[in-house]
């Protein structure tokens, strides 16, 4: 009996174990952690995925369209219950649909407003087209109603080119408020990446590249394509996605806030890496680390005599060069042999684990079931995440695709995608998936409820106010500089409470230009996480030039009447320009710098 025991004993500890594995399902959500939403959509892979997003108070807002049947589809915003469930003090019972146009009709991407409405953009087919050629964003207010001061009653609908197909990939939000979006159009079979700023209200940001819309390639001959975007500390935007010449190369862009290709990212504001010849290879996801270093994750073959595709991970500084420490030397091919598989969404945990989802192809089975996969920080395989694996397998239906991934505050792991038993019929359901995700114990409960940074005279000042603080050491301030080089500044202590707590922190102002603060908030095991960073500007000269594109002249109002030099988009210096009205008529048509000692200014010359 002793024998019986100890191993009647020893099954009950490691099915205990198993039940604790970081890609075990959470039984909270939904009774056995996935979930199908009630709601016939189309498989919008490759080119386009749906984003949910997790609000304060733990419900899920994703984003889709309905197919009603006879090609006409409506676009969706839903929500769930943090348990799964439809939420019913939502728009219609959980699912706000609206047909922006009379045909096709798409919700790519998603953001949620400080105040807690949500946006969301994708695209519409209108009655005399051929093919989807308009963009459009919708606000709604927090209840899932149409918010009718953004754009027309709630809509603002887009069209950046007559002739050419546009499409939308995904929307991202500045801290100015206003939104950029990326995507590309597609005109005689050649494809035109673009980003494009929208103000506040829902209309174009004039002010931003041309018109607010920036276009790659410039007269290059390649057909390019950004399938996501990030917005930096610095209001500075990244896009990535592929671009195919010759060959077809992974592609990340970085502009400037006011549109202009950076030039010290990449080459020429730039980063290209060689993949395959095969259409939908590339970056379908981007993330921005504290430190500035960017990760970006997407699929293709290894080589042209490959026969699967496989997922990919890169790592760039923040210059825009291949990072050397992770994986191989900054890229990393995730293989499954004799099989296919693909990334197209991506997260990472505070410790800086990195998890993806996509989809993988079940030979056995020949099913296409949802993958989850983690990588340690420095792009190797985690092999805690699933029993000595580091993936793993979804399968909702027959046919099941992983879209977009994140993780919750409380560690776990909330995925998002299609699921369908009947491929051919292209009638798919919304599905998600909950998991452990982090160890316990490895996500702090500290939750920060405000952070500024504001000028005071010639200081510096910042606050911040934290809630659920039980086992914080302290709050290093960091500071940069030059982007993303950060110093440790100051080490506050921390007040330790289940209350809400206010720190103030204060220092001069001895520099010039722009400025960033981040909190390291430190555990005191040792582990830490870091806050969102914010920025302060200080000027010599603050200058207002309007309008930014104009046929004639422009008017400058500063405080200083002199120091404006015009410089043409080469760089080089043309002549000097006064406080007041100047008359530009005689440039040619193009864009033009205008700079003071500290500030820098676009204009275009039509």
């Amino acid at each position: 009996m002793k024998h019986i025991y100890t191993l009647t004993l020893f099954i009950f500890i490691t099915s205990t174990l198993a039940a604790q594995s970081p890609a075990s399902f959470d039984s909270s959500f939904d009774g056995d952690g996935r979930s199908l939403y009630p709601l016939t959509t189309i498989n919008t892979l490759p080119n386009y995925k749906g984003y949910h997003l997790l609000q304060p108070d733990g419900k899920i807002v994703f984003c889709t369209n309905r197919n009603l049947g006879n090609n006409k589809y409506e676009a969706v915003v839903a929500r769930l219950n943090p348990n799964g469930s439809p939420d019913s003090a939502f728009a219609n019972f959980g699912t706000f649909s609206y047909p922006v146009a009379p045909d096709d009709n798409l919700a790519v991407g998603l953001v949620r407003q400080s105040d807690g409405k949500i946006v969301t953009a994708g695209i519409c087919k209108t009655a005399n087209s051929l093919d989807i050629n308009n963009i459009f964003l919708i606000r709604l207010q927090s209840n899932g109603t149409l918010d009718t001061t953004f754009g027309i009653g709630g809509i603002s609908i887009l069209t950046l080119s007559e002739y050419g197909t546009e499409r939308l990939t995904n929307i991202k939000q500045m801290s100015s408020g206003s939104f950029v979006v990326s995507g590309y159009i597609t005109i005689d079979g050649f494809d035109s990446a673009y980003i494009l700023k929208v103000k506040p209200n829902g209309k174009p940001d004039s002010s931003f590249a041309v018109n607010g819309v920036f276009r790659y390639p410039y007269n290059n001959g390649e057909s390019t394509r950004f399938y996501d975007l990030e917005v930096l500390p610095d209001q500075s935007i990244i896009s990535g996605g592929r671009t195919a010449g010759i060959q077809i190369d992974g592609i990340i862009v970085k502009v400037d806030s006011n549109g202009t290709l950076f030039n010290g990212f990449g080459i020429g504001g730039v980063f290209k890496k060689q993949l395959t010849y095969y259409d939908d290879d590339g970056i379908h996801d981007l993330k921005v680390l504290p430190n500035g270093e960017i990760l970006a994750a997407g699929h293709a073959y290894e080589n042209i005599n490959t026969l699967y595709k496989a997922g990919f991970v890169l790592k760039l500084t923040p210059s825009g060069n291949l990072y050397s420490g992770f994986a191989n030397n900054g890229f990393l091919f995730y293989n499954t042999p004799g099989t296919d598989n693909r990334f197209y969404g991506m997260a990472v945990e505070p410790g800086g684990k990195i998890v993806l989802t996509g989809y993988y192809y079940n030979n056995s089975t020949s099913n296409y079931d949802a993958m989850v996969v983690r990588l340690l920080s420095n792009g190797t395989p985690d092999t805690s995440f699933n029993h000595s694996k580091s993936y793993l397998y979804i399968n909702w239906y027959k046919y099941a695709y992983g879209s977009s991934v994140l993780i919750q505050p409380d560690g776990k792991i909330l995925l998002y995608g299609l699921a369908t038993n009947n491929a051919t019929s292209q009638i798919f359901l919304p599905a998600f998936t909950r998991l452990r995700g982090g160890e316990s114990g490895s996500v702090m409960p500290l939750e920060l409820l405000h952070f500024t940074a504001t000028k005071k005279n010639n200081n510096t000042l910042l606050r911040w106010i934290t809630a659920n603080q039980l086992n914080l050491a302290c709050f290093i301030v960091e500071k940069g500089e030059n982007n993303f080089t950060f110093k440790a500044v100051a080490k506050v202590p921390a007040h330790n409470s289940g209350q809400k707590n206010e720190y103030i922190f204060q220092e001069e102002n001895k520099f010039q230009g722009q400025c960033f603060y981040r909190l390291k908030m430190t555990d005191k095991d040792g582990s830490y996480r870091y806050s969102p960073t914010l920025s302060i500007i200080n000027q010599d000269n603050t200058m207002d030039i309007y309008p930014t594109v104009t046929t004639s002249g422009i008017t400058i109002q500063s405080t200083s009447s002199k120091g404006f030099s015009l410089y043409n988009s080469s760089g080089q210096f043309l002549r000097i320009l006064s406080s007041g009205y100047n008359d530009i008529s005689n440039e040619k048509s193009g864009v033009y710098f205008i700079k003071t000692k500290n500030s820098t200014v676009k204009i275009y010359k039509q």
